[in-house]
């Protein structure tokens, strides 16, 4: 198994093995959470690579510290 980081760099975009680390989920949660509009969706960085910008995680962390289960979609719900 890869070494996979739990920790967010300042900056920049991380891949889904990284993000499943740190959320402590499953890639079938993380996929429906996003489709659910709960946690953010990746953006496309080239044709065949996607991340998370490190900005909207920390941001979506800080909600669910607040106690807000998801505004990824415009909608919060506690």
């Amino acid at each position: 198994m890869k070494n996979v980081s739990t920790d967010l760099p300042a900056e920049g975009f991380v891949r889904r093995p990284t993000v499943l680390a740190i959320f402590g989920m499953t890639k079938s949660t993380l996929f429906r959470w996003i489709h659910d509009g709960r946690f953010p969706a990746p953006k496309k960085l080239g044709p065949a690579v996607s991340g998370w910008d490190v900005a909207e995680l920390r941001a979506h962390m800080e909600r669910i510290r607040n106690g807000v289960w998801h505004e990824c979609d415009g909608h919060s719900v506690h």
